[in-house]
């Protein structure tokens, strides 16, 4: 169950109501996992009349009954049933600023809550993502039902605030409550936020870049015995850098650590992490052999069966690794670096091959412009040169393109198959997927876009889930060396002077291209319909897709000290279209020769609750109305508006 925590009301009138559903069906003992989630700060502490108001008219005041929290085949797993999605890292999650004393002062409208707790007892997992500090009462009922069994605590905006400025351990006196956490038994996950600190020595201006007070207190807790007993799962996202100047790069602050983290009278521990993300936010470096030599300090890697290293690995990170051993490794992300060259993505393929009991693998950025992902590296020094058929779920997802000039001349990077034999290809060295996690390009429907699709279901006779996304990003744009500011970009040969082959606000595009791009993200209930078709495969039960790229554009370059103009940015001006145009369907077949259904899972779908302000709104005077009417003239009868007007182009078999 999961429960979107806003005010003290709404908290202890759902709690009641979800109390008395329980026990009307006499279901205490069926609940497993419970979810917190929410904002619960001053922004929602809503009042008056609007404390009053039904509580369906706010979609983060809602409490439901759902599948437990899964990582099984794709990111949308919570969306498919109709559930907000919870499950990953975002870029808002974490803990807020309040005093360690905050804690305290709130807990007794957290009350209810714990009252409930003690109710369940079946209650394996606890996952807490509200941004203030964990409740003492909450801790209190996990800690009485540790006596029968032991609950498991998933802390995902964990952060001491006895370490912070103007809490009590700038005073030299630590938290009762925060030592009671990191001590508890049931802790088994943390994902903290860590913000680095680069420290600079005033005699020699040297700088060196160490990890924050919440990452050295969670570094205590890994390899101090009696902190964290059961901590077995840590996740840690990088973000902006904060300085600190000193004479010494050792010498903290007196209050870095309170004196029971660090005290080196405790005996040591080696922590058997079972799962390590490694990820970040902003503009923060890749993973580099530092970062790797750090984890491998802290915890025994033999027994690591799942790592995600969600921030890229650059070369000297993916060398330090190849010289490990995972032996216990069945679930593995990686993502590579950009524009990587045909001797790193060979690194990447040997490391990945060496890994013989991998099940779960999610690659982010594979480039294939410059590899496939099922040739062998070119070495020769691949062991593992036939079939893998120990996976059985496979993620090559979607990467935006890159805004930059690449520096390999020629060569585009790209993140979508692009033919019907590198889909057989992927599928003759993975058989045994069952779950998969694809990008296709788009091609309005033609007949090789068809193809691919039928090459889907030929190459993987066990697909029971496939999570497709349709690129529809516009082409990819070679500027030449060196860029001739003065001269204009030449238009396509033998072009007519019509208004699909007249130059947009943006060269080199051309108003053709921002149509194309309009086509082939629109996707609607029969084209998805269509899709699950032509894949034609007897085991696919449950697809899900999408459409992504129409906003990547890239701009020409500027003049030197020229300022880009955002008005004039196609991608930008697409947005709008695009929320109307790209929907997101769920398609699913319940038994083999039973009807498909069809359902769009979209934040636009009906029966979504949209925000106040219209993401679809459209201004008449809009340029591109143009390139939408010229696609789709007409207007339907009982038309809303633009967004009503229009249909996908059908696939080439189905015209």
């Amino acid at each position: 169950m999961t429960l979107n925590i806003t005010t003290a009301a709404r908290l202890q009138r759902h709690t009641g109501k979800c109390t008395a559903l329980l026990q009307r069906h006499s279901a205490f003992r069926h609940v497993r996992c419970m979810m917190l989630v929410g904002y619960n700060t001053h922004r929602y502490h809503m009042s008056g009349y609007e404390d009053e108001l039904d509580d369906i008219q706010f979609d983060f005041l809602r409490w439901q009954f759902g599948p437990a929290p899964s990582f099984d085949w794709d990111v949308n797993h919570h969306r498919l049933q109709g559930l907000p999605d919870n499950s990953e890292f975002t870029w808002n999650l974490g803990a807020d600023r309040s005093r360690a004393q905050a804690a305290y002062d709130a807990d007794t409208l957290w009350t209810p809550l714990a009252e409930l707790l003690l109710l369940l007892p079946g209650l394996t997992n606890l996952v807490y993502g509200c941004p203030s500090q964990f409740p003492p009462c909450l801790l209190r009922a996990l800690h009485d039902k540790a006596r029968s069994h032991r609950p498991r605590l998933h802390l995902h905006t964990f952060e001491l605030r006895m370490l912070e400025d103007g809490s009590a351990a700038s005073d030299g006196i630590p938290d009762p409550h925060e030592l009671a956490l990191i001590t508890s038994p049931c802790l088994d996950s943390v994902w903290l936020v860590d913000r680095k600190i680069r420290v600079t020595v005033d005699s020699q201006q040297i700088t060196h870049t160490l990890p924050g007070r919440q990452a050295q207190a969670l570094k205590e807790m890994i390899k101090t015995e009696g902190l964290a007993p059961n901590l077995r799962k840590v996740r840690v996202m990088q973000g902006p850098t904060s300085r600190f100047s000193s004479t010494d790069p050792r010498a903290l602050p007196r209050t870095w650590l309170p004196e029971e983290l660090e005290s080196r009278d405790r005996k040591k521990q080696t922590v058997a992490l079972e799962h390590l993300e490694l990820t970040c936010y902003g503009s923060i470096p890749s993973v580099t052999d530092a970062d790797t030599q750090y984890w491998q300090g802290l915890t025994n890697m033999d027994t690591l069966r799942e790592l995600h290293l969600t921030q890229s690995v650059d070369e000297r990170g993916l060398h330090e690794l190849q010289s490990l051993r995972f032996p216990a490794l069945t679930a593995l992300t990686f993502r590579c670096v950009d524009f990587p060259d045909a001797c790193y993505m060979d690194g990447v393929k040997q490391f990945i091959r060496n890994q013989l009991r991998l099940e779960w693998l999610r690659m982010l950025a594979w480039d294939w412009s410059v590899s496939s992902f099922t040739d062998n590296p070119k070495d020769g020094s691949s062991t593992h040169q036939r079939p893998n058929r120990t996976l059985r779920t496979l993620h090559l997802e979607y990467s935006i393109c890159l805004p930059s000039s690449p520096p390999r001349g020629a060569i585009l990077s790209r993140f979508y198959l692009a033919s019907p034999s590198e889909v057989t290809q992927l599928g003759a060295f993975h058989p045994c997927v069952e779950h998969l996690c694809l990008v296709v390009r788009r091609s309005k429907g033609d007949c090789n876009e068809v193809a691919r699709y039928k090459a889907l279901g030929a190459s993987f006779p066990r697909l029971k889930r496939l999570s497709l996304t349709l690129d529809a990003s516009p082409p990819g744009v070679v500027w030449p060396r060196p860029v001739v500011w003065s001269s204009p970009v030449p238009r396509p040969e033998n072009s007519t002077d019509s208004f699909e082959n007249h130059y947009c606000r943006v060269r080199p595009y051309t108003n053709g291209h921002i149509m194309d791009v309009m086509v082939n993200s629109a996707l609607d209930g029969r084209l998805a319909r269509q899709i699950f078709k032509a894949i034609a495969s007897p085991s696919l039960e449950t697809m899900i897709v999408r459409v992504k790229g129409g906003t990547d554009f890239i701009p020409f370059p500027r003049l030197p000290g020229e300022r880009p103009l955002m008005n004039q940015m196609p991608g930008l001006a697409l947005t709008p279209w695009l929320n109307g145009l790209a929907r997101e369907w769920r398609v699913e077949r319940l038994l083999p020769d039973a009807d498909v259904k069809v359902r769009e899972i979209s934040r636009n779908a009906e029966g979504w609750v949209r925000q106040g302000d219209n993401p679809m709104g459209v201004h008449e005077m809009d340029p591109l109305v143009k390139h939408f009417r010229t696609l789709w003239p007409e207007t339907r009868s009982g038309s809303k508006g633009w967004f009503d007007d229009w249909e996908s182009w059908p696939l080439a078999s189905e015209a």
